[in-house]
């Protein structure tokens, strides 16, 4: 199951929209600098050596793909230049059967994928 995150999003409040999509960027930038340093001096066997660890990360990418789920359409198509679609069904990759996480992946996405995706996270809350 994936993390939900809660965001009032209520239309008759001016602005509300953009509120709530500021929180899921928060949401997805604080969650993205745990994982890079959860990580940090690890290799990929520490997944295999650590189920905490896996399990701390699974459950970080998936805020990140839950809250990039949660924004709005119209903040998507403003800030097109990050890949949303890939990282709300980023959780879902992750998983091939009900509790079983494809360490592979799980590495990948947060040592490469991750890292990148902090500076952009970032900018945009700078411009919000």
């Amino acid at each position: 199951m994936s993390p939900r995150i809660a965001v009032d999003r209520q239309p008759s409040q001016a602005g509300a929209s953009i509120n709530g999509d500021v929180l899921c960027v928060r949401a997805m930038l604080k969650a993205a600098k745990e994982a890079t340093e959860f990580v940090r001096g690890c290799d990929r066997a520490a997944l295999k050596r650590d189920e905490k660890l896996t399990m701390a990360l699974t459950w970080l990418v998936g805020v990140i793909g839950r809250a990039a789920g949660d924004l709005s359409p119209r903040y998507r198509r403003r800030t097109s230049e990050i890949p949303w679609r890939y990282l709300a069904d980023t959780s879902d990759r992750l998983r091939h059967q009900y509790l079983d996480v494809d360490r592979d992946l799980l590495w990948e996405i947060v040592t490469q994928r991750v890292p990148p995706l902090i500076p952009q996270l970032e900018k945009l809350l700078v411009r919000a």
